[in-house]
């Protein structure tokens, strides 16, 4: 297991193995974990050589995939992130964590986009994680601490 460097460093002791995410109880049993998962990824730098990160990344996708619990829309807007993998797996994340922790709007999918990109406005506009802000990204950053995201997300 691992443990991520940073401000908020968190060990992750999840054992993925434990978790296949094949059937309801198993993906329900994991929700936890997952939303640990989910919390450590977004409270540390993207760190290319740090395979327990992807590892973490690959485990939300199976849970996305497997929980019968809940239903990820992936929006248009995903395009922002310029199809970089590391971005993709912060959206995932968000995404992961936004929904587990309001589950009474989890079918909002509106509530869930918007919950969703200021978790990913909040992570790359964080100057720790040195992500590097594209134009798109700029604007989503600043759309998010002038309370314009939803605005943004819609143009």
């Amino acid at each position: 297991m691992f443990s991520i460097a940073g401000a908020k460093a968190q060990k992750n002791d999840v054992d993925y193995n434990k978790y296949p995410c094949k059937d309801a109880a198993n993906c329900k049993a994991a929700e936890p974990d997952v939303l640990k998962v989910a919390t450590i990824l977004l409270d540390s730098e993207i760190d290319r050589a740090q395979l327990d990160r992807l590892n973490g990344s690959s485990f939300l996708l199976r849970w996305m995939e497997g929980t019968p619990d809940y239903k990820f829309l992936i929006d248009s807007n995903i395009s922002l992130l310029g199809g970089d993998v590391d971005l993709t797996g912060i959206y995932f994340a968000s995404l992961v964590k936004y929904t587990l922790e309001n589950p009474a709007l989890a079918e909002d999918n509106n509530a869930v986009k918007l919950g969703t990109w200021k978790l990913v406005a909040n992570y790359v506009g964080n100057e720790a994680y040195n992500v590097k802000l594209t134009r798109k990204l700029k604007k989503l950053v600043e759309a998010n601490n002038n309370n314009t995201l939803e605005k943004f997300l819609e143009e």
